[in-house]
């Protein structure tokens, strides 16, 4: 292990003027840390050897970086994925990039119940499957129901496999058959809600 000097201790505070007040928290917020807690999170940084003109680690630019990502994050900057945010953000404005993503801070617009409370979307992952229709009205009678059981050969789940893939690849993880047809049936399930 290295021998780690400690040069100089830097406040860096944000470039602009940044929101005074508070922020709403939504009860998910609240939920989830309890009780509120700190992680310290420590960089290293090793040097670039390739040439020794570059900017690698300029700590000015380094600062300044920081500095003008602070105001867009303010008070974010290290909450939950904002923090993975700012860090991305601020190495594109070490770099002289613009940012790739803005927050939104009102909060109690986009999080706040809606009252009286009310769906705004159907999600009909959520909805239970139709009853089977029944000539008889109301009188409690039905009729009879079909039931079905579907064998899919290996070539058919093979095709299915190479469907699930081809929109999205994720490396080193490999579909469990179970996991093809489950994802299959669910989505057909949809399909079918939709239609109706």
């Amino acid at each position: 292990m290295s021998n780690i000097k400690v040069k100089k201790s830097t406040m860096v505070c944000p470039a602009e003027e940044t929101p005074k007040g508070s922020l709403w928290l939504s009860k998910l917020d609240m939920f989830i840390r309890q009780p509120y807690s700190h992680t310290n999170v420590l960089y290293l940084y090793s040097p670039n050897n390739t040439t020794s003109s570059s900017k690698f680690f300029d700590i000015n630019i380094f600062k300044e970086a920081l500095s003008k990502a602070l105001v867009p994050f303010c008070p974010m900057a290290a909450d939950g994925a904002s923090h993975l945010h700012f860090n991305n953000s601020r190495a594109r404005l070490a770099k002289g990039l613009d940012l790739s993503v803005y927050l939104v801070h009102d909060r109690a617009t986009y999080l706040a119940p809606r009252s009286p409370p009310q769906v705004k979307f159907r999600h009909l992952e959520y909805e239970p499957p139709l009853p089977p229709l029944t000539s008889k009205g109301l009188s409690g009678e039905t009729e009879p129901t079909t039931e079905c059981t579907f064998t899919l050969t290996k070539d058919q789940i093979y095709t299915i496999k190479l469907r699930a893939t081809s929109q999205e690849m994720v490396l080193d993880y490999k579909q469990s058959t179970y996991e093809v047809q489950a994802g299959h049936v669910w989505r057909i399930a949809c399909l079918a809600r939709i239609n109706r």
